[in-house]
């Protein structure tokens, strides 16, 4: 059969093939995004108490994940950096393994010493930060807890908080 079709039809297969191969290729030098997701803050001030919540879903694969951590900020922050807490509790389905709760504290530069705003785009700057390298085993899910630690109680110009988890 392969020898009956025409070199123009066996050069269209190859040519398939070829761009199938490469499209796979390129698309396995990439991580794998399994959660990414904002929760947007009140116009009027984000307070201290306001926890934002993310639920990972469950993982379908064992391995190591990258946690990063995004912060949406526009020109009404008052300050040259931004101090979180971050609570995480990994939810393990294995009974045999115990993961206690962690919570750390980030601190984000919002502007330069010079009072430049750091961060992608133009009236919103967004910055994003790693945060931790993670191993889950399959069926593990993980919750985040994220507040700011600042002085102040209420804070203006924090437009959002995001949360993305990869696999890598």
């Amino acid at each position: 059969m392969w020898l009956l079709m025409s070199k123009h039809r066996h050069s269209q297969i190859i040519s398939i093939a070829v761009a199938f191969l490469a499209t796979a290729l390129f698309a396995s030098c990439f991580p794998d995004t399994v959660f990414y997701q904002y929760h947007s803050t009140s116009l009027k001030g984000w307070d201290r108490v306001d926890k934002l919540e993310f639920s990972v879903p469950v993982v379908n694969n064992s391995g190591y994940y990258l946690e990063e951590i995004g912060v949406r900020t526009d020109g009404r922050y008052p300050f040259r950096t931004l101090s979180l807490v971050v609570d995480q509790t990994v939810v393990a389905t294995a009974g045999h393994r115990i993961v206690p709760q962690r919570s750390d504290t980030l601190e984000l530069e919002i502007y330069d010493d010079s009072g430049k705003p750091l961060g992608d785009g133009v009236s919103i700057k967004q910055h994003v930060v790693p945060f931790r390298n993670i191993q889950l085993e399959t069926g593990d899910s993980i919750f985040v807890s994220i507040h700011h630690n600042m002085r102040r109680a209420s804070l203006e110009g924090v437009a959002g908080i995001g949360l993305k988890v990869t696999e890598y």
